[in-house]
């Protein structure tokens, strides 16, 4: 699924640390192909030497450990030159990148670009599914996606996730929980006062058949890990949040938009509030239009 993983840098050990590890883990289970890229602003392209001289030196080092764990590295680099988000964009576009891992923050080297926020543009833009690595300033160790967190909201479009999720699984030996929170307040004063104990007890028993459902499908799809369905009453974000830091979740995994048969929220701003209130990596699939 993973064939060819494009990674942005900045040039700070920040970004670095933070994402190489995640995409060792990655591409060694998916055989991938590494590309590492920079870009340098248009007033800046006599730094290009640099930067190449970093990327190289970044390669040579996945390359060996990547040999350590009895792989096949085989990394590639380009720097270039212009806006940082465009420039990373048209890159995966010409190398057809299956997949794009980058750090949400960096301290900015000589070329001056802050991460983040090319962080915030590409997933806004990109159609490629995009593996963002909460950036520390202390490194630790970056654990293998040993428990994958699921939320869906009940709609076709925020199922786009699950062959991601499934193949990770798979070639990592993941454990998966299927999610989701039901939102009542939102419905509003008006609805949900129309909700009796028994009609609130069916939506209850309507969202568990849902996510046992797709925890079937996956395992029936050839997941042969731990895979669970769970369901939580509260707003989504916060339900999702809570689970992950409560059940040591290592990834979480979803959609950047839906339409809830639930309710009428937008999965895009769960989304983004799931991923400014966690620590840990979070896969987005855009769903396609």
């Amino acid at each position: 699924m993973y064939e060819k993983i494009l990674v942005p840098l900045d040039g700070s050990e920040l970004a670095e640390n933070t994402a190489l590890p995640y995409v060792e883990s990655v591409a060694g289970a998916f055989d991938s192909e590494i590309i590492l890229t920079n870009v340098t602003g248009l007033s800046e392209i006599d730094l290009g030497r640099l930067y190449s001289t970093y990327l190289d030196g970044v390669a040579r080092k996945l390359e060996a450990e990547l040999e350590a764990i009895g792989k096949r590295p085989r990394v590639g680099w380009e720097v270039l030159s212009g806006k940082p988000a465009e420039e990373i964009l048209k890159a995966a576009d010409r190398n057809k990148a299956n997949l794009i891992v980058l750090s949400s923050a960096g301290r900015s080297g000589p070329g001056r670009w802050v991460l983040g926020a090319v962080a915030t543009k590409l997933l806004r833009a990109s159609s490629l599914p995009i593996l963002l690595i909460k950036a520390r300033e202390e490194a630790e160790a970056a654990k293998p996606f040993q428990s994958i967190l699921v939320p869906l909201d009940g709609s076709p479009e925020a199922e786009v996730v699950l062959p991601h999720v499934a193949s990770l699984a798979t070639k990592i030996g993941s454990r998966v929980t299927i999610f989701e929170a039901i939102d009542m307040a939102s419905l509003g004063p008006t609805e949900f006062a129309g909700y009796s104990e028994s009609a609130v007890r069916g939506l209850e028993a309507t969202v568990t058949k849902y996510v046992c459902g797709i925890r079937d499908q996956l395992k029936g799809q050839g997941l042969t890990g731990e895979c669970t369905a769970e369901k939580a009453i509260g707003p989504a974000a916060d339900e999702i949040v809570d689970y992950a830091e409560k059940h040591d979740i290592d990834l979480i995994a979803m959609a950047t938009h839906g339409r809830s048969g639930v309710k009428r929220w937008v999965f895009g701003s769960v989304a983004e509030k799931v991923l400014h209130a966690v620590h840990i990596p979070i896969l987005l699939v855009r769903v396609q239009k």
